[in-house]
C-alpha cells in the first residue's frame, strides 16, 4: 500500500470501527484492493473467469488472503534471541510494554548485554515527557 494511512483504513475495515475517520473514496479505494463483494463474484463467474464449481474455494483462498493483509495492518511479531516469534496487537499497550525494558531505563544505563532502542514519540506511560 502506498500511503501508510491505507493501513489505518485496513484495520478500520477489520472491525468495521472507525470508517467515518476516513474520506469514503479512500475506504472505497483501498477496500477494493484487498476485498471481493458478492457482485463482483456474481459477474466472475457469470463472465466465465470463475466456474461455479470453484467459487467457495476461490472465496476461501480470497478471505485467506485478505485475513493476511487484516493481520499486517494490526499486528506486530517480533522474535526473541531463542527464536520465539511473538505477536501483539498493534494497537494496545502490549506493544509498548513488550519493549518497555528495552527503551526505558529511568535515567540508568542498560546491561552490558543489552541494545538499547530509544522510543519515538510520545506515548502515555512516557513518564520523562
Amino acid at each position: 500500500m502506498p500511503d501508510a494511512r491505507d493501513w489505518e483504513i485496513v484495520a478500520a475495515l477489520q472491525d468495521g470501527y472507525g470508517l467515518d475517520d476516513f474520506d469514503p473514496a479512500d475506504v472505497q479505494r483501498v477496500s477494493e484492493k484487498i476485498m471481493i463483494t458478492e457482485e463482483q463474484y456474481e459477474k466472475l463467474v457469470a463472465d466465465g473467469l470463475i466456474k461455479p464449481e470453484n467459487l467457495e474455494s476461490e472465496r476461501e483462498k480470497n478471505q485467506k488472503k485478505a485475513d493476511s493483509i487484516f493481520e499486517l495492518a494490526t499486528q506486530t511479531t517480533y522474535q526473541l534471541s531463542t527464536g520465539q516469534r511473538r505477536s501483539v496487537f498493534v494497537g494496545s499497550e502490549d506493544l509498548f510494554n513488550v519493549f518497555y525494558e528495552l527503551t526505558d531505563f529511568d535515567g540508568g544505563e542498560p546491561a552490558d548485554d543489552m541494545i538499547r532502542i530509544p522510543a519515538e514519540g510520545w506515548h502515555p506511560n512516557d513518564l520523562h515527557k
